[in-house]
């Protein structure tokens, strides 16, 4: 690979234009424009090769080098990518990758801006340059110029993956073996597999690099969750267990893979293997995931620990109670984030926690829908005030309500007071909902004790606060 490309969209002299930001070729930076300026524009990434670099068909080239450098930018928290596969117009066939773009939709620690941007994602071009001729090496004299006879019989695995996948011998696949960088490569565009059969110790170059991978995975119903500290992702089942089969149709082993999701794809890296099935595992994915498994654990504790009796601490930390609410509502259904606005303690312009939070109308019916038109159920970005008091939280506790949320432009207000709200208060938040511009609710003890029921692993994180017990006892 050459050492260094200029990706150039334009030379408009634009400030925030990322033209002339220098990248490792093949890896390239474009931006995607929506108009005659930059206003909108996005930036994404290109993985093409010419055949300065590569003589002949280069389909595995660019399969393995974007299944690398998205599964880098995941593993290293920078983005979560969708690979877009660009196929060979001019051959007519369809199997191959005439170049992959990388569309970043979950940018995780990107900065703001397109310069920026620009430069964050071009020192990253190098890196996945570097980790690539770290595992494969240089090339030596004409070792890039040309692919090289697969050996006959081709490899078993090849074929066994041909049977599953009930893929014809020279039809819907590209096969590959080249001296550098030193792989068997088998893919299928219509199938949506990679896989790549490689060194030892070329797989442990890739897995250690890919190590920094950290993110807290659980199983779903039907996918396992990751979430990391900005991303997240689902990865269905089946296609776990394809890339798995994959691997160890390779490997010859059963020894699970090093799995790093991204949106579009499940890339794994084995003993000797690199493999990857096309597979939607974004944001989408990990809500849809995520409140099937909700609906699954409240149904379960429904059966099981219905009967509980929450007992509440004498005297509770403010703080720790506003982290048990946030834990709370992180697993409430239609939630995508939460953000905490500041120590309870300290002056936060009448905020606690803000919620993006995908509600039905609220208990005032369909006020909402009628006065503006939108669906059923939206994404609202909900202001939540936590209060505790010894007896109950008053209306004279949370002042001025409308002008915080007319302030903030926030669609809705959620008010938890424990341990109770008095008539008053109730009757404010009620003459707000009445109005129809804001969705409005309030949790006060039954609401949450009925959400710790449904999730008793969450009130085992604060036996300083609540204990469940079982009614019996």
């Amino acid at each position: 690979m050459a050492d260094m490309d200029i990706s150039a969209p334009c030379d408009c002299g634009d400030p925030d234009c990322p033209g002339g930001v220098p990248v490792r070729h093949p890896f390239g930076i474009s931006v995607d424009m929506v108009s005659d300026d930059f206003a909108g524009a996005e930036l994404y990434l290109t993985v093409r090769t010419t055949s300065w670099d590569f003589d002949g068909e280069r389909t595995d080239l660019h399969d393995v080098f974007s299944l690398l450098w998205a599964a880098m930018l995941r593993a290293r928290e920078v983005a979560s990518g969708r690979l877009v596969t660009v196929l060979n117009g001019f051959s007519g066939i369809d199997s191959e990758i005439y170049a992959r773009l990388i569309r970043l939709d979950q940018p995780g620690t990107l900065p703001s801006g397109m310069r920026a941007q620009a430069l964050a994602l071009a020192a990253e071009s190098f890196d996945v340059g570097n980790l690539i001729t770290d595992a494969f090496g240089q090339p030596s004299g004409d070792s890039a110029s040309d692919d090289i006879d697969l050996d006959s019989p081709e490899p078993q695995w090849i074929k066994n993956v041909r049977r599953r996948y009930r893929l014809a011998e020279f039809k819907d696949n590209e096969v590959r073996q080249r001296a550098y960088p030193k792989w068997i490569y088998f893919g299928s565009t219509k199938r949506g597999i990679s896989a790549v059969q490689i060194d030892e110790s070329a797989a442990t170059t890739l897995k250690a690099a890919l190590s920094v991978f950290q993110s807290t995975s659980v199983p779903g119903v039907n996918a396992r969750l990751y979430r990391s500290q900005r991303i997240r992702n689902a990865a269905e089942d089946k296609a776990l267990a394809q890339l798995n089969w994959l691997v160890g149709e390779i490997d010859g082993s059963s020894r699970p893979p090093l799995v790093i999701p991204v949106d579009s794809h499940l890339i794994g890296i084995g003993e000797r293997s690199l493999a990857a099935v096309r597979s939607w595992s974004g944001r989408d994915n990990y809500d849809a995931a995520r409140d099937e498994l909700n609906t699954r654990r409240a149904n379960e504790a429904r059966l099981l620990f219905d009967d509980n009796i929450c007992r509440w601490a004498d005297v509770i930390d403010d703080g720790r109670f506003e982290l048990l609410v946030y834990d709370l509502l992180a697993v409430e259904r239609g939630v995508h984030r939460v953000r905490q606005v500041g120590a309870s303690r300290e002056p936060d312009g009448g905020r606690d926690l803000l919620v993006e939070w995908s509600t039905a109308p609220d208990r005032g019916g369909n006020t909402w829908k009628e006065k503006t038109g939108l669906k059923i159920s939206a994404v609202r970005n909900i202001i939540v005030q936590v209060k505790i008091r010894q007896r109950a939280v008053n209306k004279g506790d949370l002042s001025d309500l409308r002008d915080t949320l007319e302030h903030y432009r926030s669609d809705g207000l959620l008010v938890v007071g424990y341990p109770r709200l008095t008539v008053p208060l109730m009757d404010h938040l009620d003459a707000l909902r009445r109005r129809g511009d804001w969705w409005v609710d309030w949790w006060s003890r039954s609401e949450l004790e009925e959400r710790m029921r449904r999730h008793p692993e969450i009130a085992a994180r604060y036996p300083d606060i609540v204990t469940l017990t079982p009614s019996q006892a």
